[in-house]
């Protein structure tokens, strides 16, 4: 019952008394909901945290890793889409965006990778004073928890409030990754890529089995590791179903926000709330920008065009978008040893996850992945790959697929592997459609832009293809499913081949950043303390504050500067 009144609690409507407080942060996603964790651990302050989505509990197959794709294109998922890519034979891009306590941490796919080394150096290099690797490790680990780990190492926590386990046999607490993951990853091996036990340690380049932030067989999202257990706190307020429309100013101070109550039971009733000591904008890389937009603070120019006052002129507010591409590359197996399988014997197995949380739904199917560098003096990799082990039938790869070339749904089972574009040279925008906060804004990441992503995206493919013809996966490997449109104009060897399959077949992996990026340049947004520059009071920090996008899944960074910015603003 104490639950349910917590729960309940977090979309009633607010009393007279509860218009101040000393921080309000604006998205309860990845990066908000550690910022309202730590700071609320003052009992001396007061915060208040508004999240434009529901519950999480309220969706309960968010959970359950097995059920990642299901959550998107939901009420959870804010559903946005692209503008048509002229370089992806014009396709209209789906954008899921977490719209829920969490953020898109309740509808991805659970993978907790950190980054390269240098990601974090070069950051400050470019005037990011504060955020080299040394600087942020601590970070990292002081949120982590890592199953088995008695005691904190050099590069792993125990003890933290985020739960991180791993599909690697050799440990003790490891899922149980299947057959056709751990042959995998002999594949990657005998085709020259060295296997690396921990990409979040020394090095992280080589074939790895994937850490993810699941434990107990459930998703361990923001929400659940660092709001849900605190939700007690007398100091802090957490509302659901609260769409924040603009930033309120004195000048060049924050001094509130004003929101929309949204909630189906309540009546639509719009609040202005008082923040006496800061605003703290973690609402992403699409919306955080937006935010400033529509309250004033953005490129001049185009504010004027939609008659939006202006508050301050940063020409970098929504510039410099970049996200993480991949292409699938999909086999069909010759046995059913896939998670495929899972699929058929439905009853069963979710028998043994609700009895025990036992089973493959406790697989979120991305088990597997490995770091390359595709060509002499990098520093970093540039190419990622994501193994599933299972077909290319979800929602997330099946949506962005307006040419029906590639038969996969034509495969009951299979294994595909994902080459991911890392650091991608094509950069986008996020503008505004109209001064309305209620409207999506217009997203142009630009894919494909610059002539050497492409390149990159082409090795990557060949390195897949090796692996899926290795020895190691020859018993299962029946055939691959090819492009029939390019391959009747190509030969499948060629690169003009991996070319026209690319065009048609890339999609996001959604790890949008650096809309609102740091440093001391023209088109920085925010400082090296994720202060906006030229205003007091007002902070942004997600991943729309990294000026390059790291060498992995985005997830655990935002994390990571969730904690850190917390520390800079007590």
């Amino acid at each position: 019952l104490s639950r349910k009144r917590i729960r309940d609690s977090l979309h009633k409507p607010l009393a007279w008394n509860q218009r101040e407080y000393d921080y309000i942060i604006i998205g309860g996603g990845s990066s908000g909901a550690v910022v309202a964790n730590r700071l609320s651990e003052d009992p001396n302050v007061s915060v208040l945290l508004l999240e434009a989505g529901s519950d999480d509990d309220d969706t309960p197959e968010i959970a359950v890793p097995i059920a990642a794709s299901m959550t998107q294109r939901t009420d959870v998922d804010w559903k946005f889409k692209t503008t048509p890519q002229a370089n992806t034979a014009n396709r209209t891009h789906f954008w899921p965006r977490g719209k829920v306590l969490g953020g898109s941490s309740s509808i991805n796919w659970m993978v907790y990778v950190r980054g390269n080394k240098e990601d974090y150096n070069r950051m400050a290099q470019l005037g990011c004073d504060g955020w080299s690797y040394d600087e942020v490790l601590p970070y990292f680990k002081k949120s982590e928890n890592r199953m088995g780990l008695k005691k904190s190492n050099h590069y792993h926590g125990a003890g933290g409030p985020l739960s991180v386990s791993t599909f690697d046999p050799s440990d003790s607490y490891a899922i149980p990754a299947n057959l056709i993951s751990r042959t995998w990853i002999k594949g990657a091996t005998e085709v020259g890529i060295p296997y690396n036990s921990d990409y979040n340690g020394a090095e992280q380049l080589g074939a790895s089995y994937f850490q993810t932030s699941t434990a107990g067989g459930l998703r361990f999202n923001t929400s659940r590791a660092f709001i849900k257990p605190i939700l007690g706190r007398k100091n802090l307020t957490v509302r659901t179903h609260s769409v924040v429309l603009r930033i309120l100013f004195q000048n060049k101070t924050a001094v509130g926000v004003s929101f929309m109550d949204t909630h189906p039971n309540n009546e639509r009733f719009t609040y202005c709330i008082s923040a006496k000591r800061e605003v703290i904008v973690s609402a992403g890389a699409v919306q955080s920008p937006q935010i400033l937009m529509v309250s004033g603070i953005g490129p001049a120019d185009e504010l004027r065009k939609l008659r939006i006052p202006i508050r301050g002129n940063l020409p970098g507010v929504g510039q410099n978008l970049q996200d993480h591409i991949l292409v699938p590359l999909v086999s069909e197996c010759k046995s059913p040893v896939t998670l495929d399988q899972a699929l058929v014997e439905t009853v069963m197995n979710a028998a043994k996850y609700v009895l025990f949380k036992r089973g493959p739904f406790t697989s979120q199917s991305l088990e597997a992945q490995a770091f390359l560098c595709t060509k002499e003096g990098l520093d970093r990799p540039d190419i990622q790959l994501h193994f599933v082990c299972a077909g290319a039938n979800n929602d997330l790869i099946q949506s962005n697929l307006n040419h029906e070339t590639t038969n996969y749904t034509g495969i009951q089972y299979g294994f595909t592997t994902l080459p991911t574009l890392l650091h991608p040279k094509s950069t986008g925008k996020i503008s505004l459609r109209s001064s309305d906060p209620l409207e999506h804004p217009i997203i142009d990441p630009s894919y494909l832009s610059h002539p050497d992503d492409m390149e990159s995206l082409v090795a990557g493919m060949k390195i897949a293809r090796k692996i899926h013809n290795s020895e190691a996966l020859r018993k299962y490997h029946k055939r691959e499913a090819y492009d029939q449109e390019a391959a009747e104009n190509n030969n499948i060897e060629s690169d003009e081949y991996w070319k026209e399959t690319i065009r048609k077949s890339v999609v996001t992996v959604y790890h949008p950043v650096g809309t609102c990026k740091m440093g001391n340049d023209e088109m920085s947004v925010v400082d090296s303390r994720c202060r906006v520059i030229g205003f007091k009071h007002l902070r942004v920090v997600d991943c729309s504050i990294f000026p390059e996008v790291q060498s992995g899944n985005t997830n655990a960074p935002a994390i990571m500067a969730g904690g850190k910015t917390s520390d800079m603003t007590k």
